[in-house]
């Protein structure tokens, strides 16, 4: 026992401290557990915390073994995805006449490539199929805009629609390829308002596209290729 007074350790059976006189019934009691907030309450504490919670500490491994799933998770996202374009790409694209532009390579078994039937000549299909020009194709188109004033209400005939469309084709395939058709391997043919009613509705758009002579496919752009 250790006095209030004087701090002096007193023997258990004494009734006051041999050095202060104290009386021993006077001293608070004294506890042999130690003051709360020392190591082992926090021990202790700590303890229980992560009992009663049920919270459990990720370990680094399962935090590695989680990022590489997300990754090739991610991985096979993106391939499917590349797929999926590269399929798109290889099947083609279906355009109106209106969406067509210089630089579309065409293909298909619809395309009535044969300058040599009278006019009007065999009526285009309604939807183009377009690839990319390192793939086979038929035609590529060297001209597409109107080529006709609005302004001109009255129809000047399919005569007249076929000479201007002739020559602005003419005139487009030599800036395209950069080589006149009439000494080129390559031929033209041209989309333009197919009658009295095409003119009424406003059409005064003209496509012209190139093909090989021989109707034969290519798979590359005819773009300033001098042939």
């Amino acid at each position: 026992m250790r006095c209030a007074e004087c701090g002096r350790e007193i023997p258990d059976t004494s009734q006051h401290c041999a050095v202060c006189a104290a009386p021993v019934s006077q001293q608070p009691a004294t506890s042999t557990k130690p003051p709360l907030g020392g190591p082992d309450d926090a021990i202790a504490t700590s303890h229980s915390t992560d009992q009663g919670t049920g919270v459990r500490k990720t370990s680094p491994l399962a935090l590695v073994i989680l990022g590489i799933a997300v990754a090739a998770l991610v991985a096979v996202i993106a391939s499917v995805i590349v797929a999926v374009a590269l399929v798109a790409s290889s099947s083609g694209r279906q355009l109106t006449e209106d969406q067509l532009r210089p630089g579309d390579c065409l293909t298909g078994s619809t395309l009535p490539l044969d300058t040599t039937s009278p006019w009007p000549r065999h009526p285009w299909p309604r939807l183009f199929t377009t690839v990319p020009c390192t793939q086979e194709h038929f035609a590529e188109v060297v001209f597409a805009g109107n080529a006709w004033p609005r302004a001109l209400t009255k129809y000047p005939g399919s005569r007249a629609i076929f000479d201007r469309a002739d020559s602005r084709c003419i005139a487009a395939f030599a800036a395209y390829d950069g080589k006149p058709i009439g000494v080129s391997s390559f031929t033209y043919d041209d989309v333009a308002p197919n009658g009295a009613s095409d003119w009424a509705s406003g059409d005064r758009r003209l496509v012209c596209v190139a093909y090989e002579i021989l109707d034969t496919p290519i798979n590359y752009s005819i773009k300033g290729s001098h042939q």
